[in-house]
């Protein structure tokens, strides 16, 4: 404000008051002079070229441009002192920085070391640390970066990203990213994403999740959700997703899902839905609260409530009966099973001895049976069943006999209840044994047997 004051206190008064008074009688010469209308023109044009020779003076002059540098430099400063200021407290462009090319051998052993406000563009070395990358950054030990990630991330053994990280990311060993990961993630080892995923996980042991995935999780060992997934597991032994599943979950043992599970679990030992099921479940052992669709397995479980189909070994829930069965026939001599028993449907797993077609040589056989109950009073019923049997020989000696056979066997039994613990049965029914190395009929009969049943155990 000084300079302003000072470009206002030179002397524009005398310089301005000369040339109007000098503009003035030169003007009123020329007027007066003039005899006849004629002249007139020529009157005017003298004026106008007065004025036009006392602008050229005043602005031409070294009073005239004395006066514009002053205005022109008082502008300027004004300007500048209003400005510089504001540069100095913007925030967005402390923080955005400048795009930099960073060749490191170490941490801070590097062209440009870690500051707070630029973006590396081109990153190589050998172990490096930045505070945002945006492009490309390969590095032959580890690579970090105290932001976020934006571009190809490359490195032999880890790449850890602060914030978050978008584009594709490869380690030796392992990746972390402290917030979100969108993208690809390929390590050796483990992949540690702080928030959600968003695309592909894929590494040789374990995934992390903390939050939402949306997208596939593939692992050799164990993937591990905290929040809600949509998309894809697979994995060599174990996924388990904290929250709800939306899409298919695969592993060599195990699959486990908090929540709902909405799609297809497969796993060859077992499936475990803590609240509702709706698709299907695949494995040895398959567990839902409740649910609607398919359970396939050796063992298929429900808590409350399902609406679908159970196909397995046993078929259980909260209100199945089990029930002991103790009975002789012509096929085995002696036999002893459980039956797991529901409203109407009910399976049974059993084993028997000696088959009697091996004579006085130690023999055995496993069958499975299911089927259907119907009361026809209070006290009898009528069940109906199909079931498999494994006949098993040990490799008799016995000239013909060969160590294994197979039978498909149809049954109906008459039960009677003589209390609420303990029944009398007889069944009757038709089977047939076959080899198992060739489409062969070893013998086909009559089944008949009797026997107990213990209600309830």
């Amino acid at each position: 404000m000084i300079l302003i004051h000072f470009s206002l206190r030179t002397k524009p008064v005398t310089s301005f008051q000369a040339p109007i008074s000098v503009r003035e009688t030169e003007q009123k010469t020329l007027l007066s002079g003039a005899t006849g209308r004629g002249r007139e023109p020529n009157c005017r044009q003298a004026g106008i070229s007065v004025r036009k020779t006392e602008r050229k003076r005043l602005l031409g002059g070294p009073a005239g441009r004395g006066r514009e540098r002053n205005v022109l430099f008082a502008i300027l400063t004004l300007l500048t002192m209003t400005c510089l200021p504001m540069r100095a407290q913007s925030p967005v462009e402390k923080q955005s920085g400048k795009s930099v090319v960073n060749l490191s051998l170490w941490k801070n052993i590097a062209t440009h070391r870690t500051d707070t406000t630029s973006t590396v563009a081109l990153n190589l070395g050998i172990v490096s640390q930045m505070n945002a990358l945006r492009g490309f950054g390969t590095n032959l030990l580890s690579s970090t970066v105290l932001r976020s990630a934006e571009g190809l991330q490359l490195a032999g053994i880890s790449n850890l990203v602060g914030k978050d990280f978008a584009g594709v990311q490869v380690a030796g060993i392992t990746n972390i990213a402290g917030s979100q990961a969108r993208g690809v993630v390929v390590s050796g080892m483990v992949n540690i994403t702080g928030a959600e995923i968003r695309g592909l996980s894929l590494t040789g042991l374990v995934n992390i999740a903390g939050g939402e995935v949306d997208g596939m999780m593939a692992s050799g060992l164990i993937n591990i959700a905290s929040s809600p997934l949509r998309g894809g597991q697979l994995s060599g032994m174990c996924n388990i997703a904290a929250d709800t599943v939306r899409g298919a979950s695969v592993s060599g043992l195990m699959n486990v899902a908090g929540k709902s599970m909405r799609g297809l679990q497969l796993s060859a030992l077992g499936n475990v839905v803590g609240e509702q099921l709706s698709g299907a479940q695949i494995g040895l052992a398959n567990l839902a609260v409740s649910g609607k669709g398919v359970q396939l397995g050796l063992v298929n479980y429900y808590k409350e409530d399902f609406s679908g189909i159970q196909l397995g070994l046993v078929n259980a829930n909260p209100q199945t009966r089990v029930q002991l069965m103790l009975f002789a026939g012509n096929r085995n001599k002696f036999n002893i099973a459980a039956r797991f028993k529901n409203k109407i449907l009910y399976t049974t797993l059993g084993i028997g001895l000696p088959y009697y077609d091996a004579d006085q040589l130690f023999s055995t056989s496993f069958f499975y049976r299911a089927g259907a109950a119907m009361p026809l009073c209070k006290r009898i019923s009528l069940t109906g069943d199909l079931g498999y049997q494994h006949i098993e020989t040990f490799r008799s000696w016995k000239q013909g006999l060969p160590a294994r056979l197979y039978g498909l066997q149809a049954r109906v039994s008459l039960e009677y209840e003589l209390s609420a613990r303990f029944a009398l049965f007889a069944t009757g029914g038709y089977g047939g044994t076959r080899f198992y190395q060739k489409d062969v009929t070893f013998d086909k009969g009559i089944i008949l047997e009797c026997g107990m049943i213990l209600l309830r155990i």
